[in-house]
């Protein structure tokens, strides 16, 4: 089994390993979703705010997307005042530059970080 990880890591399969934790435990109750809509597409102030929105701990999900939004982020606080707080400094890094709109999640249904894999006999080994 450990000659096999170390066959898929040395492959790219396999991009390291996590301790996935309790992030109710750890008093992180809240999980928003923060939808980004650009007024404008200027490439050097958008890379500027992707990677000052990347950089914020609270920030655990960051997306560009196709569709209504250009991005959609997931973040996690510890009650709706430090969601509000994240809120305002993804907007201060942000400027003038987009649209917000957060939605709250009132339930976590499912979580998971498993893969739909379904290899035949030829697959990774």
């Amino acid at each position: 089994c450990r000659e096999r990880l170390i066959n898929l890591t040395q492959r790219g399969y396999i991009l390291g390993q996590v301790v996935l934790l309790n992030r109710m435990k750890l008093g992180l109750a809240m999980t928003g979703f923060v939808m980004i809509k650009m007024f404008e597409h200027a490439p050097d102030r958008e890379e500027a705010m992707t990677e000052a929105f990347a950089s914020m701990p609270e920030v655990i999900r960051l997306y560009r997307t196709a569709g209504e939004y250009d991005y959609i982020l997931q973040v996690v606080a510890a009650d709706t005042e430090d969601l509000s707080a994240v809120l305002t400094r993804l907007k201060s890094q942000a400027g003038s530059l987009c649209s917000f709109t957060t939605t709250m999640a009132l339930e976590e249904i499912k979580n998971t970080t498993r893969l739909p894999l379904n290899f035949d006999e030829y697959g990774p080994s």
